[in-house]
């Protein structure tokens, strides 16, 4: 435990963050604020902004949460939010929040990543990104192999949650799902989607134990990925944005699947397209109950 200020603030770091309101005059309860955090020396904004590296989120178990709409569905999904950060000037109901703080927007821009932010940020627990016990009878489930690029995960977690798709896989992710852009690139939709990091190996024990065919996304693949949809339940994998899927699960799957271009010059398609096409084709054979 780190003591700033004996009378006023105790830090704690302890795979957890606990600030404790001894006479702070920056925290806002629900009847009581009585003061604005003015200093980007604070050292709720310095932990606060700690949080941007993966491997600090992993140590603390936190992770940052911008905006009034990815807030909002953070909260509508139970997530467990533990503080709220907000511009002075801005609104917002947080009732079930024991700490919210009100800081200028010089502070503000010490703990945002965005270029316009809307003056919302929140300090959730991170959550358990596990494999689960068991998914429904017809399954859908996106393997993800590899992905980098913040706004490809995000986009795809957007869109395997407006498809009614089960279960995301990050399988040997190279980017941390809780990056705070892989959130925003998720418009929230991250805290309504069942998500899991894993390795290649798990993902594979995890598919054939539950008994899941894998369509593997492959530009040099004989079949169309409409004609490949057959099964009640299906594990549709997309792959790296610069190398594809790795010859694992172009060995493992049950059927490689191809998306036909007409053009000339393009041999592929963004990974998000790919994975929107085939979520959606999967859907519109196997409507959503």
């Amino acid at each position: 435990m780190r003591i700033w200020q004996s009378t006023v603030l105790a830090f704690a770091a302890l795979r957890g963050f606990v600030v404790a309101n001894f006479g702070n005059p920056y925290l806002m309860t629900k009847n009581n604020f009585t003061g604005c955090i003015s200093s980007r020396q604070n050292p709720n904004i310095l932990w606060v902004a700690t949080l941007r590296k993966p491997e600090r989120r992993r140590e603390e178990g936190f992770f940052a949460i911008e905006g009034r709409r990815e807030v909002l569905r953070a909260l509508d999904n139970n997530f467990s939010v533990k503080m709220i950060f907000l511009i002075n000037t801005v609104s917002f109901r947080a009732e079930h929040i024991d700490q919210v703080f009100r800081v200028t927007p010089e502070v503000f821009a010490k703990i945002s990543c965005r270029q316009n932010p809307d003056g919302i940020l929140a300090v959730a627990e991170l959550p358990k990104s596990f494999l689960p016990v068991q998914l429904p009878n017809s399954a859908l489930v996106l393997i993800a192999e590899g992905l980098e690029k913040p706004g490809n995960l995000g986009a795809i977690i957007r869109t395997a949650e407006a498809a009614g798709c089960d279960l995301v896989i990050f399988a040997d992710p190279l980017t941390d799902p809780w990056n705070p852009n892989v959130i925003r690139a998720s418009q929230g939709a991250i805290f309504g989607q069942n998500i899991a990091c894993c390795s290649n190996d798990e993902a594979l024990l995890f598919l054939n134990k539950n008994n899941i065919p894998i369509v593997a996304t492959v530009p040099d693949a004989q079949r169309d990925y409409w004609d490949a949809f057959f099964s009640d339940s299906l594990a549709i994998a997309v792959g790296n944005e610069h190398h594809g899927l790795s010859k694992f699960w172009l060995k493992n799957a049950n059927l490689p699947v191809r998306i036909p271009m007409c053009g000339d010059t393009s041999d592929s398609l963004n990974v998000g397209i790919a994975a929107a096409l085939c979520l959606y084709e999967f859907r519109r054979t196997h409507p959503y109950k």
